[in-house]
């Protein structure tokens, strides 16, 4: 068994969690698609929306498809329960692979690292010039660090 963790959060600071919580206040007001463009900006470097428009699309598009009644329970729970976890990650003993963007603001590479350093057999990745989609925006280089990440575990198995 290995573990996989891509732009995830961890333990997130007041204000941070502050600002997830304030998003969360509007998609319920205004619907979750008011949240879209602030999601896109944050998600996707301007580079990558510049040169990529068809991909960015596709992600707006799903954000703005979400139904109310499923996605505002998983973003109260996504604001909320990174909290809950904080201090149990030492548990996981599964070989770890953490990875975020240098320049993702909401699974920040201090997150990365942190959850890295609980974690006995984990390491850690952060990809330079990279916000949130990293599947999307990196995803060659994603691929080849998932590879290597999974050959070297198979190798010491």
């Amino acid at each position: 068994m290995r573990l996989v963790l891509v732009s995830g959060v961890y333990d997130r600071d007041t204000p941070a969690r502050e600002l997830v919580l304030k998003r969360l206040e509007q998609a319920q007001q205004s619907g979750p698609s008011s949240i879209t463009d602030a999601a896109i900006d944050r998600w996707f470097t301007d580079a990558f929306r510049n040169k990529h428009p068809e991909e960015v699309a596709k992600v707006e598009r799903r954000l703005r498809a979400n139904n109310p009644e499923g996605f505002l329970p998983a973003y109260r729970l996504f604001g909320r329960a990174d909290a809950r976890l904080a201090g149990r990650l030492g548990e996981i003993k599964a070989p770890a692979l953490v990875m975020t963007g240098k320049d993702d603001t909401g699974s920040t590479p201090d997150m990365a690292r942190r959850m890295s350093e609980a974690m006995p057999n984990a390491e850690c990745r952060i990809i330079p010039g990279i916000r949130h989609m990293l599947p999307v925006e990196a995803a060659v280089e994603l691929n080849a660090m998932l590879k290597a990440f999974l050959l070297n575990s198979e190798k010491k198995r």
